[in-house]
């Protein structure tokens, strides 16, 4: 692919446009070091940014980019990287330069860099998640979707986390945080942005995409990675509508559905209501934790959450893992597991179906009082620790109803991260992760016999 670069320049309320550059190396320059008609390596130069918008189309869509640079540089390339490292492409710039935090409250009301570089798509990148310079994250979706596996990543959460401008919705007293800042790739979703083992394609879409069911209608499988904490309304009503349909959902994330937000009208804040009352939305639209909003728990769409499963990473009884129940499961095919067998995965946090242990009993079970599910599986399980007591997370395949699709929840942040994909018994995550995509693709049975 190679992109093309328009440099606009944006000050007082007035768009001067610079000269169009349009640079379209051979492919021994872009399989190379060298650096066509005079320009600069500038990777180093870069010490933030950000993107207009998280997301976009691998053709036909531009992307929009404010670079803050060390020092004022004219005919700049910058590397585009894969999660992996390697440089997908070259960008090119008429010029950088240093620019400054415009706005009051940052945290929320973005950083406000005046300086805009406009870099437009002339061939095709996979979708996937990229970065300029590995410092710049953007994300690109096929304009043409597969209806094959459609992949969330929790960019809601990154908004969330993210501290730049000096605080984050954890914050006190915060209740909206801006996309217009920068930020760096959390831990969670770090090794499956990374992975595709399987035969299928994977189009990877942002959590501003959920809110519009036409991302992910055409899929027979939707797989939400990482740490997908925070859902608008409309996010979590698609979700529903997808399972309703018959179509299957694969949760490689802990704390998952847990707070509900808005959006700002022009979709660059994320407005989230902790402790304080929403002063717009209310009802169930109220934007505050799901679990505190009637009928409106996380277990209701994927069978587990937080308040069930929560904290891994304290002291507790638990195995920074997962203690399997379930061996002769299709999902574990190929892992040569056996009952109580330990598989390592430390995780931050948890989500945990309803359980209940039964006198004289070692395990917990589904408590299906509390979970009347048609199906309800446990196939394996963490202990935890939350407000003092002792927490289940649980990794579990459910069906709601016999015309609804399956959930598999494995109810941890760190499948994905570099404790689970990468730690002692990785081969044995992935593996899992691929019989399940395969399995739920196909549509196969992901209960035991």
């Amino acid at each position: 692919m190679v992109l093309s670069c328009t440099y606009l320049t944006i000050s007082c309320g007035k768009q001067i446009d610079e000269p169009v550059v349009k640079i379209e190396p051979t492919n021994s320059e872009i399989l190379s070091a060298a650096i066509p008609n005079g320009y600069v390596h500038g990777d180093t130069m870069i010490i933030d940014g950000y993107v207009l918008r998280y997301n976009i189309n691998n053709t036909g869509d531009s992307l929009e980019a404010f670079i803050n640079a060390k020092r004022p540089a004219k005919k700049v390339r910058f590397n585009i990287y894969t999660p992996k490292g390697a440089i997908a492409d070259y960008v090119y710039a008429d010029s950088v330069t240093p620019q400054k935090i415009t706005n009051t409250q940052p945290y929320m009301n973005g950083y406000g860099y005046k300086y805009k570089l406009t870099f437009r798509f002339t061939k095709t990148l996979p979708s996937g998640v990229y970065t300029i310079s590995k410092k710049i994250f953007f994300l690109v979706k096929n304009a043409a979707q597969t209806g094959q596996v459609a992949m969330l990543l929790h960019t809601n959460t990154h908004m969330g986390y993210n501290t730049a401008g000096g605080a984050s919705i954890y914050t006190t007293g915060v209740t909206a945080v801006s996309s217009q800042r920068p930020w760096k790739q959390d831990r969670y979703g770090a090794e499956i942005i990374k992975w595709n083992e399987t035969p299928y394609a994977f189009d990877w879409y942002t959590d501003l995409d959920m809110d519009n069911y036409s991302s992910i209608a055409p899929y027979k499988l939707l797989v939400i990675v990482g740490h997908s904490e925070y859902w608008s309304f409309e996010a979590r009503a698609n979700l529903d509508k997808f399972i309703a349909a018959g179509k299957n959902v694969l949760v490689l994330s802990g704390n998952s559905l847990w707070w509900q937000v808005r959006y700002s009208a022009d979709k660059t804040q994320m407005i989230c209501y902790k402790k304080l009352i929403d002063p717009v939305a209310t009802g169930i639209y109220r934007t505050t934790n799901f679990h505190a909003l009637p009928g409106q728990s996380g277990v209701n769409t994927i069978g587990a959450n937080f308040v069930y499963g929560g904290y891994g990473d304290q002291v507790d009884s638990g195995w920074d893992g997962f203690k399997i129940l379930a061996p002769n499961n299709p999902l574990f095919a190929g892992t040569n597991l056996v009952y109580e067998n330990i598989v390592s995965c430390p995780p931050h946090e948890l989500d945990g179906a309803p359980t209940r242990f039964i006198a004289g009993k070692i395990h917990p079970v589904i408590d299906t009082v509390n979970m009347p599910f048609k199906k309800a599986e446990l196939l394996a399980y963490d202990l935890g620790v939350r407000n003092g007591a002792r927490t289940v997370g649980t990794f579990i395949a459910i069906r709601k109803t016999d015309s609804s699709g399956v959930v598999v929840n494995v109810g941890n942040t760190d499948w994905c991260s570099a404790r689970g994909f990468n730690g002692p018994h990785g081969a044995i995550l992935k593996q899992i992760t691929k019989n399940a995509i395969i399995q739920m693709y196909n549509s196969t049975n992901v209960f035991t016999p």
